[in-house]
């Protein structure tokens, strides 16, 4: 079983929907992290390109449906500038909106 931190996967430069297609029903987590992928960016540790789900270029609704064996879909951020409470609220929604549907 593998949990896939979609963020980290975009951001070191794999696609996050082919991967998830090739690791096929392993897959039993996500972490629903999205980012803006800006290269200027790409180097700071904590990451400072972090966004609500939806906000950023991670294919996340993509990415959840090639996991044909996903249980779990977890927001998380490594590092937020905002309101920490909103952006979780926010990605929720828009998870709940694209996904749960």
């Amino acid at each position: 079983m593998l949990e896939v931190d979609l963020y980290w996967v975009a951001r070191g430069g794999v696609d996050p929907v082919a991967l998830l297609g090739r690791l096929g029903s392993r897959v039993i987590a996500v972490h629903a992290k999205d980012g803006t992928l800006d290269p200027a960016l790409a180097g700071a540790y904590p990451p400072a390109d972090q966004v609500p789900a939806g906000d950023g270029s991670v294919p996340l609704v993509e990415a959840i449906a090639a996991a044909p064996a996903l249980e779990l879909a977890i927001v998380e951020f490594d590092h937020y500038e905002g309101d920490l409470f909103d952006a979780i609220e926010r990605s929720r929604v828009y998870l709940d909106e694209k996904v749960a549907g």
